[in-house]
């Protein structure tokens, strides 16, 4: 048998195709799917001058399936829920006298992806899903600093009023005690402070008349007037070498000799 009689019984051709329940006539056009087609039918036949009821074919979805299909005597195929992608169809034909054909003329079936399977798409998701979490990181760390700073301030206004606590506490020591005890109590708090005087005066005064001459003074002019007194009568001590503690609401003064 010469070689052009052995392509001429196994010829093929692909007559129509269906996309769902749409059908359409093939003329050699590439087969678009839409991103919602579920199924793709494909319907084919080999010519043969012998008898056509006896040819048998296999075929194969390139992109789909490696290896092509079992003989068969059915005339059509089905595919359903393609992936998005481009696909060959290709069919080989076989006669009565077991006389194979060369693969069909690929059919190029291209399946659209939806919006979302584009490349591009999944791109500019995934930008916008790492800006959002770098955004996101970023405000985490504003907020830390922001805390942060808040509670370097709080820490140095508290520091601030412990320290004018501190000052007042100070002050008043002195009011009330030597300016030598004050100073022991601040740096050594908790510590007891005694000393030993082996001789001690005592001397109690008090102002004739005071009441009566402050009825007509205002406070400011009592206070200025019993703080000169006592002023006066301070630098007499000092250069006397005496020295003076103060106590009790009258001016009580404790002389150390």
């Amino acid at each position: 048998m010469s070689i052009w009689q052995k392509s001429d019984f196994a010829k093929i051709e692909i007559q129509k195709y269906s996309i769902d329940n749409t059908k359409h006539d093939y003329h050699g056009e590439k087969i678009i799917l839409p991103p919602s087609a579920r199924r793709l039918s494909i319907k084919f036949t080999g010519l043969s001058f012998i008898s056509s009821d006896q040819m048998r074919f296999c075929y194969k979805l390139g992109g789909f399936e490696p290896e092509y299909s079992e003989w068969s005597n059915l005339r059509n195929v089905s595919y359903t829920n393609l992936k998005s992608g481009t696909y060959q169809f290709t069919v080989i034909s076989q006669n009565g006298d077991e006389i194979q054909s060369q693969p069909s003329k690929p059919i190029i079936i291209i399946k659209k992806p939806y919006l979302w399977q584009r490349l591009w798409f999944q791109i500019l998701v995934g930008l916008i899903i790492v800006g959002v979490a770098a955004l996101i990181v970023w405000i985490k760390i504003q907020r830390m600093r922001r805390y942060q700073i808040e509670l370097e301030n709080k820490v140095e206004e508290r520091t601030h009023d412990l320290k004018l606590e501190k000052k007042k506490s100070e002050r008043l020591l002195l009011n009330i005690l030597p300016a030598e005890v004050a100073k022991e109590l601040t740096e050594k708090p908790g510590q007891t402070i005694a000393k030993k005087f082996p001789n001690i005066t005592v001397l109690f005064t008090d102002i004739v008349g005071f009441t009566n001459m402050s009825d007509g003074m205002t406070a400011e002019e009592v206070v200025t007037m019993l703080n000169k007194m006592v002023s006066l009568f301070d630098e007499r001590t000092k250069r006397e070498g005496i020295d003076v503690e103060v106590k009790g609401k009258g001016k009580m003064k404790t002389y150390f000799l």
